[in-house]
C-alpha cells in the first residue's frame, strides 16, 4: 500500500474543511472517507476527528457514531469521543 504523505494529508484536510465550512458535508465525507486506509495511524486520528466534525454537522448520527467508535480505537481520550459515545450510551 502506497501511504499518503504529510503533504498530501494537509492538502486533503484543508479540501475537507473548505467543504466543511460551505456546508457541503456529504462531499467532505465522500472525499475523506475513501482514503482512511491510505493514512497513517498518526493522521487518521486526525482525519476520523474531522470525519466526526463533519458527520455531526450534517445531522448524520449514524455517521458521526461510526467515526467515533473507530477513533476511539486509535485515542478513546479525546473528548469529542467521549461526548459522542456518551451520547449514545456507549461509555
Amino acid at each position: 500500500m502506497i501511504g499518503l504523505d504529510s503533504n498530501e494529508l494537509k492538502v486533503l484536510l484543508g479540501n475537507v474543511a473548505i467543504l466543511r465550512g460551505q456546508g457541503k458535508f456529504i462531499e467532505a465525507i465522500d472525499l475523506l472517507e475513501p482514503k482512511l486506509n491510505d493514512i497513517d495511524n498518526d493522521g487518521k486520528v486526525v482525519a476520523l476527528l474531522q470525519l466526526v466534525y463533519v458527520a455531526n454537522d450534517a445531522g448524520l448520527n449514524d455517521k458521526t457514531l461510526e467515526f467515533a467508535k473507530l477513533l476511539a480505537k486509535l485515542d478513546p481520550e479525546i473528548p469529542s469521543v467521549k461526548k459522542v459515545l456518551k451520547a449514545n450510551g456507549l461509555a
